[in-house]
């Protein structure tokens, strides 16, 4: 079964100065840094990236400044000279999920909110039983299972990369929390897992790999090389 790693950690807790965060970062997230009008937003940039760096260095065995990452023809990034690695990073206000597997892997972190233009969304992503199923639902647990829906749905598309141009077909199922669900999309199998309530607080996270289910690790990151193994499933 392949393993795929899940890290989780708070943006807003990073000690490090901003000139740590920024040091590892490429010339290309350095300017999209910039770019925030918000420090705090400019700094959670500035982290998230510092944050998904450490962890490909740890699997890697290099320094995070030496990675270099690329952008394939739809925006999937890549790193050069790696293999099969597969990552994705997800961030949501001040908190951020990477998952890192061997071969192609997507992660959507969504803060437990409601979703603005929800049924525009709803009726984009889901097919239409689903979105029936999910009309008839009441308040507050329309817009917690919407969230389920729309991070299985964003981590379908960060894994399979297709962006705008081809993005996946909308889902048709609901699976509890912690079950995995399969897709098929442009002839692919995907598999896609939200994780259980709690299991990130406040947090809804949804994971999809390539082929068969795989076992995941959840861990959360302490800082720069520093991180704790929460539990397995």
């Amino acid at each position: 079964m392949t393993a795929l790693q899940l890290w989780t950690t708070s943006l807003d807790e990073l000690a490090a100065p901003e000139s740590e965060l920024a040091a590892a970062l490429s010339a290309p997230e350095l300017a999209r840094a910039a770019r925030f009008l918000h420090a705090r937003d400019r700094r959670r940039h500035l982290a998230a990236h510092c944050f998904l760096r450490s962890l490909l260095a740890e699997r890697l065995s290099c320094e995070p400044g030496a990675i270099e990452i690329v952008r394939g023809t739809h925006g999937k990034p890549r790193v050069v000279n790696t293999g099969s690695i597969g990552f994705s990073l997800s961030h949501s206000g001040g908190m951020a999920a990477c998952a890192i597997a061997d071969g192609e892997v997507g992660v959507d972190l969504e803060r437990d909110q409601r979703l603005p233009e929800a049924d525009a969304i709803a009726a984009r992503i889901l097919a239409p039983a689903s979105l029936a199923r999910w009309r008839r639902e009441g308040e507050p647990a329309r817009d917690r299972s919407l969230l389920r829906h729309w991070t299985r749905y964003e981590a379908l598309a960060k894994a399979e990369g297709g962006g705008l141009v081809a993005p996946p077909a909308p889902l048709d199922a609901d699976p509890a929390p912690g079950t995995w669900m399969q897709a098929v999309h442009r002839g692919v199998r995907w598999s896609i897992l939200t994780l259980a309530p709690g299991t990130v607080p406040d947090c809804i996270v949804s994971v999809a790999i390539c082929g068969a289910p795989a076992a995941v690790s959840l861990h959360a990151w302490q800082g720069l090389r520093e991180s704790a193994t929460v539990r397995e499933s």
